[in-house]
């Protein structure tokens, strides 16, 4: 006898997508996701500004699925392991990763991008620099990275969402909310903190 657990959970996973898809609904961070399912998109241990949660366009009317980071260092890393998929448009590629369980996160604005299209990358690989590039249009006041967050291609509200062990809760305005550490320690966005 054959084991049908596989193919089960697989037309489960695309009934899934497909409802979503065609109810256009908003994928909300899951009560059971793990403290830490998802690094910082950055190397901790190191001041880093966060700029606040936003819509993937920073303007109102959507849902809060990016923050802005700009790390002491520069350097962008790949905040789960998964399969990169470059997109490109007229003023170049920015980096998109697709993770297991329909998972999707984004790192938009690099610079100097070190990982190419179908490259499988751990959690912490360097995907390249902060900048200020704008492949696909948008606008930027200073090198960062736009960290966004899909799931089954669906934007996911970053509130309740943990990044390592901190966890996001976002606000009513573009560019807030907050950050809080397992341990109870709070930052308010935007602002500088130390990502430990």
């Amino acid at each position: 006898m054959r084991n049908y657990g596989n193919l089960r959970t697989a037309v489960v996973r695309l009934l899934t997508v497909v409802t979503l898809a065609a109810s256009g609904s908003v994928v909300t961070p899951m009560a059971a996701q793990a403290e830490g399912l998802f690094a910082f998109p950055f190397a901790t241990g190191q001041s880093t500004y966060a700029a606040g949660t936003h819509t993937d366009t920073g303007r109102d009317g959507g849902v809060q699925n990016a923050i802005d980071f700009t790390p002491s260092d520069y350097t962008v890393r790949a905040s789960m392991p998964g399969t990169v998929h470059m997109t490109y448009c007229s003023g170049g590629p920015w980096v998109r990763i697709d993770h297991a369980d329909g998972w999707n996160t984004g790192y938009y604005h690099l610079e100097n991008i070190q990982v190419s299209d179908g490259q499988w990358v751990n959690t912490g690989q360097v995907l390249g620099k902060v900048g200020n590039a704008l492949p696909c249009g948008g606008y930027t006041t200073g090198p960062h990275v736009h960290f966004t967050v899909w799931r089954y291609g669906n934007p996911v509200d970053l509130n309740g969402l943990w990044l390592s062990s901190w966890r996001i809760e976002t606000s009513n305005g573009q560019y807030g909310g907050s950050l809080t550490k397992n341990d109870g320690h709070r930052v308010g966005m935007p602002s500088r903190f130390q990502a430990y």
